[in-house]
């Protein structure tokens, strides 16, 4: 595994995009679990001798890429529907649910701060169903 070159993908440097010989661009995150297939390690190694170009700013719109981000993991009726629980149920009952909501504003914080580099949610929908259609009805 070959690193080109790499940069810092956001402000806060949790994020680099490394080019590679073999895979192209690949973007990796300095926290959090390991989802570069391996490409961290590398890189790890790789920024003992070689250097990290500053972040550069791109002309998109962070808030954009943070409402495309949520509408991969969840379309607007599950975000709806997800509201509409988070309302009506107890939270001590729905912790999943309750972390992926939490989970969407992160994002959006996340965005309004300025980052375009977000984390995966906690839980898909499927998950969240499971926990609801667990709580006991009066």
């Amino acid at each position: 595994m070959t690193i080109l070159s790499a940069k810092f993908a956001n402000p806060s440097r949790t994020a680099i995009e490394i080019q590679t010989k073999e895979s192209g661009s690949v973007l990796i995150q300095t926290n959090g679990e390991d989802v570069s297939g391996g490409w961290r390690a590398v890189y790890d190694k790789w920024k003992e001798s070689g250097e990290t170009a500053a972040y550069t700013p791109l002309s998109i719109d962070p808030i954009k890429l943070a409402k495309a981000h949520v509408g991969r993991s969840f379309d607007t009726l599950e975000l709806l529907t997800l509201k509409d629980w988070k309302d009506a149920l107890p939270p001590e009952s729905t912790p999943k649910l309750q972390a992926c909501y939490i989970w969407i504003q992160n994002v959006i914080a996340s965005a309004m701060a300025g980052e375009t580099v977000f984390p995966a949610p906690p839980h898909n929908f499927s998950a969240v169903i499971g926990e609801v259609s667990q709580i006991q009805k009066p």
